[in-house]
């Protein structure tokens, strides 16, 4: 792993991880609806295991993956 690109990641991820948890606190989907908005950040955030950070102290964000995953196209797309 590219640890200066991995930094990166981290600093972007911790700037902006809170504006999504405050987001996601009043509704089920970025936009209020599921959208594209949904599919490409949660393509992002669903990765951010890999860089070894901690969403536990975000769950609204948690609970808005975990609804992505629940999606049976997600599923059928995270498959392949």
């Amino acid at each position: 792993p590219d640890e200066q690109r991995a930094g990166v990641a981290e600093e972007w991820l911790a700037r902006f991880v809170p504006v999504l948890e405050q987001q996601l606190s009043r509704q089920p989907y970025l936009t209020g609806r599921f959208g594209l908005a949904d599919i490409a950040l949660g393509c992002t955030m669903e990765l951010s295991p890999l860089l070894r950070f901690d969403l536990s102290s975000y769950p609204s964000l948690r609970a808005w993956l975990e609804r992505l995953q629940a999606r049976d196209s997600w599923r059928a797309a995270s498959a392949t």
